[in-house]
């Protein structure tokens, strides 16, 4: 099963990170292998976030699929989960998990784990290869639209890495 862990410091609020992630509807137009988002079925509001169904259109090359995520976003505890929610496609498994922490200069520690099965073992196989790159400019082209829409806030001379130890965030070098 490919799967990445990334963890990067942005110079932007927690609330902003989130209202990037949560936006689906405009995935199009920053993410080149999304062609078309939508969600389906509304959305449900919980007492800490909310809860809605998302079809997304992928394209890579000659590629083109359809595929329907459950997304759970809870703002208490700054995460956003995704799985995928039928059967159907090249996709058996997928989980996305964004855990958003506030630093003490109101920048923000985002926490990414992404968890992809295909069905066919040899592509499987395939996507392994390039799962980290791929995994890497997705989270890159979030960057440059949080760049883009936000304020960039810190330069406090804040150590992120005693923040993250202190949070039990691992994988931040």
């Amino acid at each position: 099963m490919p799967s990445a862990r990334l963890t990067e410091h942005l110079p932007h609020a927690p609330s902003d990170m989130m209202d990037l992630v949560t936006s689906v509807e405009k995935y199009p137009e920053f993410l080149n292998f999304v062609s078309g988002m939508r969600i389906v079925g509304g959305r449900d509001f919980t007492a800490t976030g909310e809860r809605f169904e998302a079809e997304m259109q992928v394209r890579y090359k000659m590629i083109s699929e359809t595929v329907r995520c459950l997304v759970e976003i809870n703002n208490d505890a700054g995460t956003v989960k995704v799985a995928k929610a039928d059967r159907s496609g090249p996709i058996k498994t997928l989980l996305n998990d964004w855990t958003f922490y506030a630093m003490p200069d109101g920048t923000t520690l985002v926490d990414l784990t992404v968890d992809v099965t295909l069905k066919a073992f040899p592509l499987n196989m395939l996507v392994k290869q390039k799962f980290g790159e791929a995994s890497d400019q997705i989270l890159s082209a979030f960057k440059r639209r949080a760049e883009g829409q936000y304020k960039k806030l810190g330069d406090s001379g804040l150590d992120v890495r005693k923040e993250a130890k202190a949070l039990g965030v691992k994988g931040f070098a």
